[in-house]
């Protein structure tokens, strides 16, 4: 059955009323008809199986849980990413839905090229959508959290320590980083900019308890460090097969 997800909890016998994008998707897209199965899934992650409703009334029906494959990773990881110019962000951010990421939170690096002066929630919530819609087409049970932007030190203040990335490293690699995460639930990635993170940063990261990593010995660019850091993590740590 196709699938939707939606921003709030469902229960069955709810009464769902669709956004016009969604119900172009349902009735022009996939041409859908009235009295059809979907399945819809809300933010505790629950799938329902939903009933279409006239495509006049743009409305759909939950009738019962559906007893789904649970596609959610065991690990929860939160991935820091810096605010990347032009699409970079938005790849980076699609990528990382697909391969489980939990949360994406936006930081502001002292290298960053983008800046965010104008129209930052409007840049948040097309990012909320491409994010929305790449959990839809891998079906997963949810779309991961995004916050930010935060400046560096609001980072610091999380107490999340965890891994970054620096192209600078070379004696710690990933997978042995990763032997002292082995129980944990969750688990904290960062990478940098463009430009790549200041000293400043990586002295300040490595004082606070981050712990540097490299991913090999080619230069990276900052939307791919992102999406490799997290698929190398998600692979080592039992969530790829």
């Amino acid at each position: 059955m196709r699938r939707l997800l939606v921003n709030f909890p469902l229960h069955a016998g709810a009464v769902l009323q669709l956004e016009r994008s969604q119900a172009h998707y349902l009735y022009n897209v996939l041409r859908l008809r009235e009295g059809q199965k979907i399945v819809v899934i809300g933010t505790d992650g629950i799938p329902f199986v939903a009933e279409l409703g006239p495509r006049s009334q743009r409305t759909c029906t939950v009738l019962t849980e559906a007893g789904e494959l649970d596609r959610e990773p065991h690990l929860k990881v939160r991935l820091y990413v810096p605010l990347l110019k032009g699409d970079k962000l938005e790849l980076a951010a699609q990528k990382a839905v697909e391969l489980g990421v939990g949360e994406i939170v936006l930081y502001s690096a002292e290298r960053s090229i983008a800046k965010w002066n104008k129209n930052a929630d409007q840049k948040i919530a097309r990012l909320q959508k491409i994010m929305l819609e790449a959990a839809r087409q891998c079906r997963r049970q949810k779309a991961p959290e995004l916050r930010g932007v935060l400046s560096f030190p609001e980072v610091l203040e999380e107490k999340a320590p965890g891994i970054f990335a620096w192209e600078q490293e070379r004696s710690s690699s990933l997978n042995q980083c990763l032997q002292h995460f082995q129980s944990a639930a969750e688990l904290a990635l960062l990478t940098g900019p463009e430009g790549g993170l200041s000293p400043r940063e990586v002295n300040t990261l490595i004082d606070a308890g981050w712990r540097p990593v490299t991913l090999g010995a080619r230069i990276l660019r900052a939307e791919t460090a992102a999406i490799t850091l997290l698929a190398c993590t998600m692979f080592a740590m039992g969530e790829m097969g």
